[in-house]
Parts: structure tokens; C-alpha cells; sequence
């Protein structure tokens, strides 16, 4: 029978090397996908993966006492968790385009990201310095009641994150989608709903005391989630090549040496001339969303394609991520 303690480091052990392992696959993945980097979603997946493996190796040092100084796993495992948390919440936030081009709750987003950042993060970093250096029973009780908090919070910001691509996703004209098409959108509500219950699977783990077992499962899901998100990214481009190939939705693609979605065919989101929220132009009804910064225009490459995405807000076309 394997004692409790030895138990725990197995499972810790395990999550830690899930973790890191699809950390390493999504950094390649992303290099491998993306042919510019000067994109918030690019960014935001890169520092949510770089973060998760940092989160997850200053929690092993930390568990194992494999330090001089305590310091080290502590600043290690808190720029990771920001980076993690905060960063995943980004990764969303920045592809919310896809399914809506609400300014008003884009910009309610946002300042969640932010508020949780700063009444969420913070107060839980005092406190994992006060429990881990100073060690006195305020700090340590301290970090109990916060750490609960954090969750709860983070956990209402992903939940209404991914409510809002259920919401607006089950909302999708279907008239000029295919088969093929209608199963990549059913297939990202599905995605968005199995992390919605991944994330109340961690909560219910911390909420029922098993704190060291909460700290590698967080980190697994994270990345496990990281790689979902990626599978979505993958989708929509499917949703691309079938749109791009459709040449009767684009009457001018036949001029145009670059193919339908060069730079001419695509509508800058516009200026609206009561206020100074972006707006996007119609593009004669096509009803698209545009996710430029994954490449040219090569129809024959789905990871040199352009995204193209229905608006179901606006049924207009609007350039995303420039």
C-alpha cells in the first residue's frame, strides 16, 4: 500500500510533468502556427504557456524543498500564476471579436481582467509571502480565507468569459454555413463547455481542503485548457478554408492576383461619428469577422490563411487582432 505522503508526491509529480509537457507542445504549436507576433492573442498564449510551466516548477521546488532560500519558488510560482491566470483570461478577452463586437462589453471585459488582477492577485500574493516567510498564524489563516477568494473570483471571470461565447455562439446564422462548417461551430460551444466544467472541478477541490492536490491540478488544467483554446484557434481556421474556397460569397475575387482576403477586400473597423468607440464597416451584408496575423493568403495552407469568422452581433466584417 502506497503510504499518503508518497501518494500526494506521485500525483504532484504527475500533474507537474502533464503540465510542462503540454506547455513545451503549445509553445511549438504557436511558433508553428503563427507567422507574425505582433498580436494580443500571439502574446497573451505565449505568456499563459510560459507562465504555467514556471507556476508549475516553483511549486515543485516549493513542495520538495529543493531551494536555499524560500524566496526563489515564491517569486518563481507568482510571476507564473499571474502570468497563468490573468494570462489565460487574455487569451479569451482577445478572440472575443469572433462572436461579438459589443464595444460597451468588450470594455466590461476588460476592466474585470483588470479588477480581478488587482483585488485578486495582489492581496493573494501578500499573503503567500506572509504564510511562506514570516509564518505566523494571521498570515497563515490569512492565506486560507484568500486563496478561496481568488478562486471564487477567477472562477466567475472564466465562467462569464465562456458564457459569453456560448451565448453569442448558439446564436450563429447557419444559411450560408455547411455541414462541415455547422460541426466546428458546434465543436467550440462543446470546448467552452468542457472548461467550464474543468474549472468547477478545481474549485470544488479547493473548497474541500485538498489544497496541495489544488495546486498541481491547477496547473494540468491550465495547460490543458491552453491546449483547448488552440484546438478553437484550429477550428476557425477550418472555417477559413471552407469560406475562402465558397469564391460566390466574394463576386471580385477572381481580379484579385492575391486571392479573396488580400489586404483591398478587407474593411478597417471605422471611427463612429457620435463617439469615439471603434464601429465596423458593412461589407455588403457578407456578415464575416476578420482575424488577420497567421500569414498570407496561400489557399492551399490552412496555417498561412487568414480567419475569417461570422459576426453574429453585427453581420458585418471587422479586421480582428490588428
Amino acid at each position: 500500500m502506497v503510504p499518503e505522503d508518497a501518494g500526494k508526491a506521485y500525483f504532484q509529480i504527475a500533474a507537474g510533468c502533464i503540465a510542462l509537457y503540454n506547455c513545451l507542445e503549445i509553445v511549438f504549436a504557436i511558433f508553428n502556427r503563427f507567422k507574425t507576433y505582433n498580436s494580443l492573442y500571439f502574446w497573451s498564449m505565449m505568456v499563459c504557456a510560459l507562465g504555467t510551466a514556471l507556476f508549475t516548477v516553483g511549486f515543485i521546488i516549493l513542495f520538495f524543498k529543493l531551494y536555499v532560500s524560500v524566496l526563489l519558488p515564491l517569486i518563481m510560482l507568482t510571476i507564473g500564476w499571474w502570468s497563468m491566470v490573468t494570462g489565460f483570461a487574455v487569451v479569451m478577452y482577445s478572440r472575443l471579436n469572433v462572436v461579438t463586437w459589443d464595444p460597451r462589453l468588450l470594455r466590461y471585459v476588460k476592466y474585470m481582467i483588470i479588477f480581478n488582477f488587482i483585488f485578486a492577485h495582489l492581496p493573494t500574493t501578500f499573503f503567500t509571502f506572509g504564510s511562506n516567510v514570516i509564518g505566523t498564524y494571521p498570515f497563515v489563516h490569512g492565506y486560507d480565507i484568500v486563496e478561496k477568494v481568488q478562486m471564487t473570483l477567477f472562477w466567475i471571470q472564466e465562467t462569464i468569459l465562456s458564457a459569453i461565447y456560448l451565448y453569442y455562439g448558439s446564436k450563429i446564422n447557419y444559411i450560408r454555413q455547411s455541414e462541415r462548417s455547422k460541426k466546428v461551430v458546434l465543436h467550440t460551444i462543446y470546448v467552452n463547455i468542457f472548461v467550464l466544467i474543468l474549472d468547477l472541478a478545481m474549485l470544488a477541490v479547493e473548497y474541500a481542503g485538498l489544497y496541495d492536490y489544488q495546486i498541481m491540478f491547477k496547473a494540468a488544467l491550465y495547460s490543458v485548457k491552453l491546449k483547448l483554446e488552440f484546438f478553437v484557434l484550429n477550428l476557425l481556421t477550418k472555417v477559413v478554408t471552407e469560406k475562402q474556397k465558397n469564391m460566390a460569397l466574394y463576386p471580385n475575387a477572381g481580379a484579385n492576383s492575391q486571392g479573396p482576403f488580400s489586404s483591398s477586400d478587407v474593411q478597417k473597423p471605422a471611427r463612429s461619428a457620435t463617439n469615439h468607440s471603434w464601429r465596423p464597416e458593412s461589407h455588403h451584408g457578407q456578415g464575416l469577422t476578420t482575424i488577420p496575423h497567421l500569414g498570407g493568403n496561400n489557399l492551399n495552407n490552412n496555417k498561412d490563411n487568414n480567419i475569417i469568422v461570422y459576426s453574429v452581433a453585427t453581420e458585418q466584417t471587422v479586421e480582428y487582432m490588428h
